[in-house]
């Protein structure tokens, strides 16, 4: 019952005994638990598992029986030799009693020419031999005069073979190999010993048959299961080889579907799955293609040129404003060298960046700002801003240069400058006039004026001098700018140059109600500058400290020497540099806040000159800041040797 009971729930049996057909589960069901892990399509799979541990069973329990066989042909000829010796020992121990030699000789020889047997010897309990019969190919032998034999130690029967090869597995059995059988002869007493020796060959030579027999027929088993397992793949692996030829060519085939074999579920699942890959790939692309040409319309169009190069400069993208920039057709210099596009000027300095680049594989972002000249096809140059980015384009590295034109941007800079240069020549001689003439009447020089009066001529004469501060700052700044500054530059100690700027400034941070401190000195320091030059910069970067730093706080100093540079830190610990600002903290009129209503006064020149003086004498200036946590700004300059 409990067996009907399974038939009728079994979903296989059903199927194979059921008039209407019902679909095969992707699973084998047993009873009423589903086995996951067993899918429909590892039928042909357990089968090939079956067939070959059918194989190794048939080799194993082959090589088991010939081992078997082979050591019960051993056993069997090791027990009639040691049962005949023990009979030849009872009959030889009256013999050998009553010294009756005759006898034991006349018992030996019939014995001796028994199968096999290649020898037998009676030695007396000393070892003397009493008898000894050779069987040379079927012809008995006496043999006489032999030589003192060594017995064993202990009277017992052993066999042991005689070239020391071992019994078992035989294989190892050398032809015309011989064993010997030791009986002892006793009466009460040790008598002497029964010596056989007798030959293996007919052992040897079933045990080689017996081995023939099972390689046979474990060849003949692996042959068979080879024979299945060729016939059982040769279907799913043609179903592979297609898929696999398939998908090598898969660029080719894309929307393409190829066959799909039913041979098993899995070849018929990769062929759908390569099918659905090609449609896929196919979309894919179009889409890709699509956006590639969206991609270049938009670089066509944008005004900068856009020109990409590999680690080596060779150029390999052109975009349409990068043609009507150079002059140059895109075909005319991919390929080629990026240095046709600059003036020989750059060489070194592009020839070191890539070297950098190749080294270390990773690129030195240059961001926009940085001018060079541009080299037309025509030979003509033009004014340009650079920037450069690192990318990749299929594992391999790629430079992205942006080009601006800036002509256009320089005119309207040379127009501003020379206004501003002329207006500025123009009311300086007035102004100076007019601060010098308020400066006395405030001094008191045409005697004592009202109240009132003097108030107001007390705002106009610090007006003046503010206004002559900035046109001092509009000429030095244009003077910078032009090459035109002079820069008297000698080796000198640092240190007392910052004092003195420290302690001239202390009135100046005496009105915002902020100290100075030096907290850090280099008093070796010593750098080639222009005394006065530096002091300006040193006190531009002083004065913004304490206008932006909140009242009663301190301005720190940290000079540092190190790596043959000498580093000045300015530390404030004001509002910080808002991120928005910090690309043009050191352009010229550019304030954090530039509303009408700013607190801080200012002409928004003083960091623009003190670049400029810091890079005139072959320094760098920067700073380091986080909003709402204050500002390090500082410069930087090359240590020379002490005279």
């Amino acid at each position: 019952m409990l067996w009907k009971g399974w038939v009728s729930r079994n979903t296989w049996f059903r199927k194979m005994n059921s008039s209407t057909p019902e679909r095969e589960p992707d699973t084998m069901r047993l009873g009423d638990g589903y086995y996951g892990w067993l899918p429909r399509s590892l039928h042909g799979q357990l089968i090939l598992f079956t067939t070959l541990s059918l194989v190794v069973a048939v080799l194993g329990f082959g090589g088991y029986t010939a081992s078997k066989q082979s050591q019960m042909a051993d056993d069997s000829m090791t027990a009639q030799m040691a049962a005949l010796a023990k009979n030849l020992a009872d009959v030889s121990a009256n013999y050998i009693v009553t010294e009756d030699l005759s006898a034991i000789e006349d018992v030996v020889t019939p014995i001796a020419s028994f199968q096999n047997i290649l020898s037998i010897l009676v030695v007396d309990a000393n070892g003397n031999p009493l008898s000894e019969m050779l069987n040379q190919e079927g012809v008995i032998n006496p043999h006489y005069g032999g030589e003192r034999i060594k017995l064993p130690a202990d009277a017992k029967p052993f066999i042991q073979n005689k070239d020391g090869l071992f019994f078992g597995w035989n294989l190892h059995l050398a032809p015309h190999a011989a064993a010997e059988a030791w009986q002892p002869v006793t009466a009460g007493n040790l008598l002497g010993w029964v010596r056989i020796t007798y030959s293996l060959d007919s052992v040897h030579e079933i045990i080689r048959q017996i081995w023939k027999d099972a390689m046979l027929f474990s060849g003949l088993a692996i042959g068979a299961a080879l024979t299945l397992l060729v016939i059982m793949l040769k279907t799913p692996m043609q179903a592979l080889r297609s898929a696999t030829r398939f998908a090598e060519n898969l660029d080719e085939n894309l929307g393409k579907h190829m066959p799909v074999s039913s041979a098993t579920v899995e070849t018929k699942a990769l062929g759908s799955a390569l099918n659905s890959v090609s449609t896929r790939l196919q979309s894919q692309e179009k889409l890709l293609q699509e956006n590639a040409g969206v991609t270049r319309l938009i670089l066509d169009n944008v005004i900068d040129g856009i020109v990409t190069i590999d680690k080596f400069g060779m150029i390999q993208s052109f975009n349409q404003s990068a043609s009507t920039m150079f002059g140059y057709a895109a075909n005319e210099v991919i390929g080629r060298n990026i240095k046709m596009l600059m003036t020989e000027t750059y060489f070194d300095a592009f020839d070191t960046y890539l070297e950098h680049y190749r080294a270390k594989g990773t690129a030195e972002i240059i961001r926009s700002g940085n001018e060079m000249e541009g080299l037309c096809k025509d030979g003509s140059t033009f004014p340009a801003e650079l920037a450069v980015s690192h990318s990749a384009r299929l594992g391999k590295p790629l430079l992205i240069g942006v080009v601006r034109d800036i002509t256009e941007r320089r005119r309207v800079d040379k127009l501003k400058s020379e206004f501003v240069s002329t207006v500025s020549h123009e009311l300086r001689t007035p102004l100076t006039s007019i601060s010098g003439a308020l400066g006395l009447v405030t001094g008191g020089a045409l005697g004592e004026i009202p109240g009132q009066a003097k108030q107001l001529l007390d705002i106009a004469y610090k007006n003046s001098l503010r206004l002559a501060h900035l046109i001092d700052d509009l000429l030095d700044m244009d003077k910078l700018i032009a090459g035109k500054a002079s820069f008297d530059l000698q080796a000198q100690a640092l240190m007392p140059l910052l004092e003195h700027t420290l302690e001239a400034i202390r009135a100046y941070g005496d009105r915002y109600q902020v100290r100075f401190a030096l907290l850090e000195r280099a008093d070796d320091a010593q750098v080639r500058v222009d005394g006065g030059r530096l002091q300006q910069a040193f006190g531009n970067l002083l004065s913004n400290a304490a206008k932006y730093s909140p009242q009663g706080g301190q301005v720190a100093v940290a000079v540092r020497q190190s790596n043959g540079k000498v580093r000045v830190e300015v530390i404030d610990h004001g509002p910080g540099i808002p991120d928005e600002f910090r690309e043009r903290i050191f352009q010229k009129f550019t304030q954090a806040d530039s509303s009408d209503t700013r607190s801080k006064g200012g002409t928004g020149l003083g960091l623009a000159i003190s670049k400029e003086i810091i890079e005139h004498m072959d320094g760098r200036l920067g700073f380091d800041s986080e909003e709402g946590q204050g500002a390090c700004f500082y410069f930087e300059l090359p240590v020379c040797a002490v005279d």
